[in-house]
């Protein structure tokens, strides 16, 4: 499942969340620039 198809099951279940995306970055990092996840309360 993607990101996306997790948002919509969140809509649906009328959770609260948001989008997080790694803008930029410097040095070594888990993830790279344009990384996505979702936040939840």
């Amino acid at each position: 499942m993607n990101i996306y198809e997790q948002a919509i099951r969140l809509i649906e279940n009328n959770e609260d969340f948001a989008f997080a995306t790694i803008t930029s970055h410097s040095g070594s990092t888990p993830r790279e620039t344009g990384a996505m996840m979702i936040v939840k309360k």
